[in-house]
């Protein structure tokens, strides 16, 4: 004769409940734990200079939890012809405008600063 109880159906409910609450807590840690790194590796890297024309730029708007933020994105062209779409803060999305030719620091992808001709 076997000894397993039957489980009621709320016991049911909080175990499929506790497991899903890990898999939430352990998907959280992990991608925290990849932005830390790519954070790390980000500062890690060493600035370039590089000759560039601005070739864009947009914004970016979203809402969370009511409350509405923008984004502002440029997008350079360097004399190698690759194109870059970078996050800046408002000032610098201001001060920019397309055509505009200079140096564009970067560190990694990370937006460094940018000098006119």
């Amino acid at each position: 004769m076997s000894d397993v109880l039957p489980m009621s159906p709320l016991a049911i409910v909080l175990s499929m409940l506790g497991v899903f609450l890990g898999f939430f807590v352990a998907t959280f840690i992990v991608i925290m734990l990849i932005r830390g790194l790519e954070q790390r590796k980000q500062g890690a890297s060493p600035s370039l200079t590089l000759n560039a024309v601005v070739a864009g730029k947009r914004r970016g708007s979203y809402e969370r939890k009511g409350k509405a933020s923008e984004t502002y994105y440029v997008a350079f062209e360097t004399d190698s012809g690759e194109r870059e779409e970078i996050a800046v803060d408002a000032a610098t999305y201001g001060l920019l405008s397309p055509g505009d030719a200079g140096q564009l620091t970067l560190q990694g992808t990370r937006y460094l600063g940018f000098v006119r001709n």
